[in-house]
């Protein structure tokens, strides 16, 4: 998955990389009142979201960008995928944890193997 990030270079914008590509900026309003993301998309038309902070418009953006309706959701659906990662790896741990005291029985259920 692509991981994007907001980098300030000193300039009245900060840029939204992914990698060493440049593929968006923030900008305050004209007005002052808020903050504008925008991120090009190859051929398609930009995405553009616009919130009160910098953090909370370069978020909102990126969330639409992968194809969440908010920000709140593409945090929602991370947290249950970081759950799920951490049982599995916890999972793995044990089995690993038991082949090295020469139990191999986890490892058997793991793969459903039967005795």
């Amino acid at each position: 998955m692509t991981t994007y990030r907001l980098v300030d270079r000193g300039y009245p914008f900060k840029k939204i990389m992914t990698g060493k590509a440049w593929v968006g900026r923030v900008v305050r309003h004209a007005s002052g009142s808020h903050y504008l993301a925008r991120i090009k998309v190859a051929d398609d038309p930009a995405i553009e979201f616009t919130a009160p902070t910098e953090i909370e418009a370069f978020e909102g953006a990126v969330a639409r960008l992968v194809g969440y309706e908010s920000a709140a959701d593409l945090k929602a659906s991370n947290r249950v995928a970081r759950a799920i990662n951490r049982e599995r790896n916890a999972r793995t741990r044990h089995v690993v944890n038991e082949m090295m005291r020469g139990n191999f029985e986890p490892l058997d259920r793991l793969l459903g193997v039967k005795k």
